[in-house]
């Protein structure tokens, strides 16, 4: 069983304002989820919160279960199943629930171990991952070939070597294949 952590806080602060001071005091990236606990007479209690830059204390709270009033979301989690889009996954969660709130979070496994998280703000899904596209530039003696598998939002990177009496040379004493000289060129992420 595969478990999604947001980043958290390990200690229990005595009070709600305790923990929304650790997280007014706190920086993190973009679209970083953190996670915070405190007490109450009765219980403890879990804050969630969405970073929306790396500016301290520039977060809204998607869930507090010790304040109702406070919580604008839900997590959900959901496994890819073959042939099924992140879309479809969606939609999914969403006939499955009776209504979609503001601030509702999808965590989506997918079976290579890697994950992508969207928010549902203002009637549509926001991916919280960026988008990033690579481009490989090939050089004298490298071709890279980059392939992205859109159903998982994964990379694959290939590179292909000639052999070239420059980049792979044979040694003249021993016979051996070896290294001479490459340039891999630069990836450019955009």
């Amino acid at each position: 069983m595969n478990t999604f952590r947001f980043t958290r806080f390990e200690k229990i602060y005595s009070s709600r304002e305790e923990a929304i001071g650790k997280l007014n005091n706190a920086t993190r990236v973009y679209a970083e989820c953190v996670t915070i606990r405190y007490r109450t007479a009765r219980s403890i209690n879990t804050i969630l919160s969405l970073y929306k830059s790396d500016v301290k204390g520039d977060y809204s709270i998607v869930y507090d279960s010790g304040n109702p009033s406070n919580t604008r979301g839900r997590v959900f989690n959901a496994e890819k199943v073959s042939g099924e889009s992140d879309e479809d996954i969606l939609n999914r969660i969403m006939l499955e629930e009776d209504s979609i709130y503001n601030w509702d979070l999808v965590t989506i496994q997918y079976p290579n171990s890697a994950k992508n998280t969207y928010v549902y703000i203002d009637g549509a899904w926001v991916p919280l991952s960026s988008e990033i596209a690579i481009i490989g530039n090939d050089s004298s003696t490298v071709n890279l070939t980059v392939t992205k598998d859109s159903s998982s939002s994964t990379y694959e990177i290939q590179a292909d070597i000639p052999i070239d009496n420059q980049s792979l040379q044979v040694d003249s004493n021993t016979g051996i294949l070896q290294v001479g000289i490459i340039d891999c060129g630069k990836l450019r992420d955009l």
